[in-house]
């Protein structure tokens, strides 16, 4: 139990319960915007896109790359455990987190590509567009809600924008086009999941209630 004031510390308040409700809510919002969308429907008719042809296997190893790098490098540099153990669930939390942005992602692109159609036969303003959109809602969904009610503590705060600059921008950068040339929407989905799943075990993502410890006895340090 954490004893600490709530008016001064945030984390005062977090419960393991609750972030992992929280969560799946989540998850299911994000599902229903993909099915919404036409996203879903696309994953599962054709999960490889278009044309998988050799371009596009190099391009979704490119994809990953990108994504491996920030997401299991770079990322943990600047992500505090607080004492917390790794364990096994910290990866199925990854998977649902990546799943449902990754969804929610492709579906803000469909939403941005069938708005924009009209106007432009290339689909790179509705790239751009959509790129704009994701990365105000990541600002203010992590800053004002998922940092706080669903993630633990784990930022170091000096981290902040370089994790913007050096790990989601050339995720989104890279990713986007990816999907918006070949239609992989499943594709898509499982390259986000692959970043998730790494931040979700750099920041040693709290078990299930009662399978681990969720905070350990150093609040600052980094373990």
């Amino acid at each position: 139990m954490n004893s600490a004031d709530p008016v001064t510390d945030p984390w005062a308040g977090y419960r393991v319960e609750d972030a992992w409700r929280r969560a799946l809510v989540y998850l299911l919002v994000c599902m229903g915007l993909g099915l919404l969308s036409g996203a879903l429907g696309s994953a599962l008719d054709h999960p490889l896109g278009d044309d998988p042809s050799t371009g596009f296997w190099l391009w979704t190893a490119a994809c990953a790359a990108v994504i491996v790098l920030g997401y299991w490098v770079i990322w943990p540099m600047g992500t505090l455990t607080h004492g917390r153990a790794l364990v096994p669930s910290a990866t199925v939390f990854g998977i649902l987190w990546g799943i449902a942005e990754g969804t929610a992602f492709a579906a803000a692109w469909y939403a941005a590509d069938r708005g924009l159609e009209r106007w432009f036969s290339s689909p790179w303003p509705a790239i751009g567009v959509t790129f704009l959109l994701l990365s105000a809602y990541l600002g203010l969904w992590h800053q004002f809600y998922w940092d706080l009610k669903v993630s633990p503590e784990h930022n170091i705060e000096a981290w902040n924008m370089r994790k913007v600059v050096l790990v989601h921008v050339p995720n989104l950068v890279i990713t986007l086009p990816f999907l918006a040339f070949t239609d992989a929407v499943a594709v898509f989905i499982a390259l986000q999941t692959l970043g998730l799943v790494g931040a979700a075990r750099a920041m040693a993502f709290p078990g299930f209630p009662g399978m681990a410890p969720v905070m350990g006895s150093l609040r600052g340090a980094r373990k």
